[in-house]
């Protein structure tokens, strides 16, 4: 079966470049003949932009706008680092194929996910390609898989009933991340939803020790910042000097002081290494937590504001207790992975199966 992938493939971001690959790769695993669609949302992209002089009249606040462009000039070495990086990535492990709206396409399935795809403010509205809201072949099934949002942008949803309504009432299986948003698209839809995990837990933690870069250094807490939470890096620091270990720390956003400890521009597969060689994971990204999850790290998650998708995937795992948002939590309770590894049997393999039989078309 050929099936093309409709997903944020193109953002320069940790998560969305392997959440993408992961699903490209179990579905390869299940002898299918995968693709990527190259949608290009602007939306998304432009978050990535590097000295776009566009950016200057994307925001209302002239001023905040003009700021940021002279941030990014500072930091252009670095993300232009970065972005040739991801680029790499794209070009050596996904099967990209053009975004072309007819029904002469000879794609058996299309799959819509994951990540927030459903996102309303991270899309700036509608997007009418990741609810695959275009013609298709006669037959083509329409299949999202775990699907994301943010809590915080569910009223957006009734802006869009109109649109959002009808697209959902076209899929022939549809699966969310999060219980939240099942809960939240039943408003829209009589249709059945199914609960998934990520992709990245589709495929076995060998997989991703095949293709990272292994860093240079060694014996160290790594903090992954997604946004800067100064509590990390006291959290980190205090690990390190009652191990002996040094800290690493890299910035998704670039905001962060010079010096060794300080790692910015990275692409994914560096990220992945890091991660992997960690003593210890500290970090407030979702992706970052899953990945520290599959590659069995001593993790802790802190934040400050609750995340349901943080929550989520931590009490899968049993793990709640190592979501904490002050040093006053921390404890140097050790994690059994055994224990972990029971807990997302079950959600992993139900959601393998949603797959499998979504395929096979055995669903509503």
């Amino acid at each position: 079966m050929k099936i093309g992938i409709i997903t944020f493939h193109r953002a320069d971001n940790f998560g969305a470049a392997l959440q993408c690959y992961a699903l490209q790769t179990f579905l390869e695993q299940q002898g299918h003949d995968v693709h990527i669609i190259d949608y290009r949302c602007r939306a998304i992209e432009q978050v990535y932009y590097v000295l776009n002089p566009r950016l200057l009249f994307l925001r209302r606040n002239v001023i905040k706008a003009f700021k940021e462009y002279l941030f990014n000039l500072r930091n252009h070495a670095d993300m232009l680092q970065k972005q040739i990086s991801y680029k790499d990535f794209r070009s050596k492990y996904m099967h990209l194929i053009p975004f072309r709206t007819n029904e002469n396409n000879d794609i058996d399935a299309y799959i819509a996910g994951s990540d927030q795809i459903w996102n309303l403010s991270l899309t700036h509205g509608y997007k009418e390609p990741f609810y695959l809201d275009f013609p298709v072949k006669k037959n083509s099934l329409r299949i999202s898989y775990a699907a994301s949002s943010e809590t915080a942008y569910f009223p957006l949803f009734a802006k869009y009933t109109n649109q959002i309504t009808p697209a959902l009432s076209a899929f022939d299986s549809i699966s969310v991340r999060e219980p939240s948003l099942k809960g939240e698209l039943k408003k829209y839809t009589s249709k059945n939803i199914d609960v998934c995990v990520d992709p990245t837990f589709l495929i076995e933690q060998n997989i991703y020790e095949k293709i990272l870069i292994k860093p240079q250094e060694s014996n160290y807490v790594l903090v992954y910042h997604m946004a800067e939470i100064a509590e990390a890096v006291d959290l980190a620091n205090l690990i390190a000097k009652d191990r002996g270990l040094q800290v690493i720390e890299i910035h998704a956003n670039f905001k962060s002081p010079c010096g060794a400890r300080h790692k910015k521009g990275l692409g994914p597969l560096q990220i992945l290494g890091y991660i992997k060689y960690a003593d210890t994971v500290i970090t407030n990204s979702f992706h970052g937590t899953a990945l520290s999850l599959i590659l069995q790290k001593n993790l802790w998650v802190i934040n400050k504001y609750r995340s349901a998708r943080l929550s989520n995937i931590l009490t899968l795992a049993g793990m709640r207790n190592r979501y904490i948002t002050s040093l006053e939590e921390y404890n140097d309770a050790t994690i059994d992975y055994d224990i972990v590894n029971e807990n997302m049997h079950g959600v992993v393999d139900s959601s393998k199966s949603f797959l499998i039989k979504s395929l096979t078309g055995n669903r509503q």
